[in-house]
């Protein structure tokens, strides 16, 4: 745990391709952190047993914080794991696990994986790979992300469909 007071930007990453939302913290000066309990809940693993064997396993310590995340029921305390140790944690994942997540979402658990690490690198509107900022001739932009609002506390929806962009408060 860090002494000194830490800006973390709570956001929900949404992926429509997989049905998906999820939470994402951008940490200044340390990176994105994905709550572990959370994205467990929503690609639908045991949280419990995940979470046991990242803090049991020293290759993931420097990767794992606990941050206060915004949740339905307030804010939450969360162990949070970094986007780098994210990718690690999801490539070890047992056979078994990995098997069902396929046959969950019909894809490779490597793309999946990358379809999350591109969607939180856009989602901060910077790309980290080149070729996702291409996008194909005649295919329009689209997606969606919620914000938490510093200022008035609320969540917000940005969507872009195409060119057009739309702002608005989630009355969730």
């Amino acid at each position: 745990m860090h002494n000194e007071v830490l800006q973390a930007i709570p956001a929900t990453l949404y992926l429509p391709q997989f049905g998906l939302d999820f939470p994402v913290m951008r940490v200044a000066g340390m990176g994105d952190y994905f709550p572990v309990r959370a994205f467990c809940k929503r690609i639908g693993l045991a949280p419990q047993p995940q979470l046991e064997r990242l803090q049991a396993d020293a290759s993931y310590a420097g990767g794992l914080e606990t941050f206060t995340v915004p949740t339905a029921g307030g804010p939450q305390d969360s162990l949070c794991i970094r986007k780098k140790e994210f990718a690690w944690w999801i490539a070890s994942l047992e056979p078994r696990t990995v098997r069902k997540l396929e046959e969950r979402f019909g894809i490779p658990l490597g793309e999946f994986k990358q379809a999350v690490m591109d969607a939180a690198d856009r989602l901060w509107w910077g790309i980290a790979d080149a070729s996702a900022a291409r996008t194909p001739h005649g295919a329009e932009p689209t997606g969606a992300f919620y914000l938490h609002c510093r200022r008035c506390g609320a969540r917000h929806r940005l969507e872009l469909q195409g060119h057009a962009v739309y702002w608005e408060v989630d009355e969730e």
